[in-house]
């Protein structure tokens, strides 16, 4: 948040990490509000010493229509491009599951790993508003069951689905788009996938690894929808 900044973590980043010399601008953001700022004063010391220029506070842009995307666990390599993927092709909300064919959640999972790459990929893009991933990771069976009631575009990514422009979409509701992992979903998961009234859609005649579809897929929706 930034009203609540760890000073002597933001005088390593920008200082140690970042490099960022006098005069120099950047952005301050959270998921709600960005600010410009600009280094006036360095001292080179052990200590803190270091004063900004801060301009007027930004509320960010949420993008329109709200995509969440819904991304079975992956490998760590493949898990961590499909992150800053989404955010910065434009995700406003990404939610990780488990389904019988994804990675295992592990001890050793790296949630703050994982939200670090999504503050990269924000900066790059400017996607300032996208939120912290949900550390509750549910399997896909309760996560369909969540969605039940809820009214919205619901799309699965599939080789075996219609093309994009065959979709049943409603252009006024909100997305949320599904990926299975390596390897695909079963069969029975497939029928409660469509049992919850998703849509399958195809994204290209060939195979795609599991990021690659999430990427794509967004990509298609966020420029087209």
């Amino acid at each position: 948040s930034l009203d609540q900044l760890d000073h002597k973590v933001l005088h390593h980043r920008l200082i140690k990490v970042l490099r960022l010399e006098l005069g120099r601008e950047f952005v301050l953001f959270d998921s709600s509000f960005h600010i410009s700022a600009k280094i006036n004063f360095i001292k080179n010391s052990k200590k803190l010493n270091l004063t900004l220029d801060l301009n007027n506070k930004i509320k960010n842009k949420i993008l329109s229509p709200n995509i969440t995307v819904c991304l079975t666990l992956l490998k760590k390599d493949a898990l961590e491009a499909a992150l800053y993927n989404c955010v910065e092709l434009g995700a406003n909300k990404i939610k990780l599951i488990s389904s019988s064919k994804s990675e295992k959640i592990k001890k050793n999972y790296n949630l703050k790993r994982l939200n670090k790459i999504l503050i990269a990929a924000a900066e790059q893009s400017k996607n300032f508003a996208i939120n912290k991933l949900d550390p509750e990771i549910l399997s896909l069976e309760d996560y369909l069951s969540d969605l039940k009631n809820i009214k919205t575009n619901k799309i699965c990514f599939d080789v075996n689905g219609q093309k994009i422009n065959n979709l049943n979409l409603n252009k006024k509701q909100d997305l949320i788009l599904l990926a299975g992992p390596e390897g695909g979903f079963t069969d029975l998961e497939i029928k409660n996938i469509k049992l919850n009234n998703f849509e399958f859609c195809k994204l290209t005649p060939t195979v795609l690894r599991a990021y690659q579809a999430i990427s794509l897929g967004l990509g298609m929706f966020r420029s087209f929808i």
